[in-house]
This record gives structure tokens, sequence and C-alpha cells, in this order.
């Protein structure tokens, strides 16, 4: 993946979850040609307790995002 997808994919994760700005992705292709990106950032709520959010983002061979799904 070249950086130019990496960084369209990345402003694209950002603007929909802004609590991961900043955060680099970790970047694996599939058997299929695919990429697999997956974000993850740690937060703290208001009771002192902290919340783990995760979002992957699947990404086509054509730089195009397949899917994007996120966790808690």
């Amino acid at each position: 993946m070249d950086n130019d997808t990496l960084a369209k994919v990345c402003k694209t994760v950002y603007s929909r979850n802004p609590n991961m700005s900043g955060v680099r992705p970790k970047v694996s292709k599939d058997i299929y040609g695919n990429t697999l990106m997956i974000f993850t950032s740690k937060g703290v709520l208001p009771g002192g307790k902290s919340l783990d959010q995760t979002v992957r983002v699947l990404v086509d061979r054509e730089g195009k995002i397949s899917k994007i799904s996120s966790s808690r």
C-alpha cells in the first residue's frame, strides 16, 4: 500500500473517530491482496476506568475502503 492511500484511509478514520487521531495503524495483507488496518486506542472514562477501542479497516487492492468496523 502506498503512502497516499495510507494517508487517505487514516484521514477517513480520524474524521469518523476523533479519539483515534494520531494513532498509527497496524497494517497486514491477506491472501486475496486486501489490506487490513487495525487502529487501537485507550481512553479514560470519568470514573477512572479505561476503555479500549479498536477500529478495523479493510482496504481492497485499488485502495478503496471495503469495510470499517469498530468495537469497544
